[in-house]
């Protein structure tokens, strides 16, 4: 079993601020020397408060609007190395039990080379879809990053 916590801010979504309570049951479907994969199920309390003006016209007159959800959640996280290459992955996905179609996901994929003990040159690909969101704003976004990951 797994609980965790989130707090976060987008002004990208215009959310003032969104927190996430979580409980799961988590699976290891490998786990190797350099391979792990896992899955977890489980609830999530999700609370999200919208930006004052972030739907036009207002949802039900109420501005700034936000929202109170249980949620279905699904993650499968894994990592795999071979050699000097690392290729890791995060996927979440969150789906509110009153209404499953109204989801959202976020797909997290690295790929490290390192290039000493505690270094290495990594290339991140950041996927994000949320079905609901505030006037003017894209359903989905994708970033593509590189740099030096550093480890402690």
């Amino acid at each position: 079993p797994a609980i965790g916590t989130a707090f976060e801010q987008s002004f990208l979504r215009k959310i003032n601020f969104r927190y996430t309570l979580s409980a799961a049951v988590v699976f290891n479907l490998l786990k190797k020397e350099n391979q792990i994969l896992k899955f977890a199920l489980g609830y999530s309390h999700e609370n999200t408060n919208y930006e004052n003006g972030a739907f036009v016209p207002s949802i039900d007159g109420i501005n700034p609007y936000s929202k109170n959800e249980e949620q279905l959640y699904v993650r499968i996280k894994g990592e795999h190395t071979i050699e000097k290459f690392k290729i890791s992955y995060d996927i979440f996905y969150q789906a509110p039990f009153e209404k499953l179609t109204d989801k959202r996901w976020l797909i997290i994929g690295n790929v490290d080379y390192s290039i000493a003990k505690h270094l290495a040159i990594r290339a991140s690909a950041v996927n994000s879809y949320e079905n609901f969101v505030a006037t003017n704003v894209s359903k989905d976004n994708f970033r593509l990053t590189y740099g030096l990951n550093i480890q402690f």
